[in-house]
């Protein structure tokens, strides 16, 4: 029989500290990263043609950084290889018995998942919760797109309001 002694794991790709244990045995994720955006103003703000262009939101309200992987708009880079959990909700202001909108999650400029909300009113939502795979440095975004089958070239609208648009995510492990 053999014991292990390990004091600190940390992640080959690029050596960050994983997990501790210090000396009383508690275990301790220091590269735990979680973080929250949103927007500070309160305000409607045109994003984009109804065409289905993908777009990716610029957010002004970092909520919370641990561990400050995120880049304070549209940018989490994962520290350490991992599951994650990412959720975001997009509020839209538009009018149309034909639009969908969808709140998108874009690993390394891909989207991979996309999440529609209906459109038959003025204002409708979107919501994703995902978890993902990801390796150190793989980068993720929040996005999102419009469509209308009767009327391509109109102009839709976000929410700019932390509590009705914003875009978080964490490591599960």
């Amino acid at each position: 029989m053999s014991t292990l002694k390990v004091r600190t794991m940390r992640d080959p790709a690029n050596s960050n500290t994983a997990i501790s244990i210090d000396s009383s045995g508690r275990v301790t994720h220091p590269a735990t990263p979680r973080f929250e955006a949103g927007f500070s103003n309160d305000d409607m703000s045109n994003v984009g043609t109804t065409d289905g262009t993908d777009y990716v939101f610029a957010f002004t309200q970092t909520i919370v950084n641990v561990g400050s992987h995120w880049n304070g708009t549209n940018t989490f880079t994962a520290p350490v290889n991992g599951l994650y959990f990412f959720y975001s909700t997009l509020y839209t202001n538009y009018t149309s018995n034909y639009a969908r909108f969808s709140t998108n999650l874009i690993v390394n400029n891909t989207k991979v998942k996309q999440t529609y909300g209906t459109g038959h009113d003025t204002e409708t939502s979107a919501h994703h919760g995902f978890p993902v795979f990801l390796n150190a440095n793989d980068t993720v975004k929040c996005g999102g797109t419009g469509y209308d089958n009767n009327a391509t070239g109109n102009t839709w609208q976000i929410y700019r309001n932390t509590i009705f648009t914003n875009f978080g995510g964490y490591l599960i492990g």
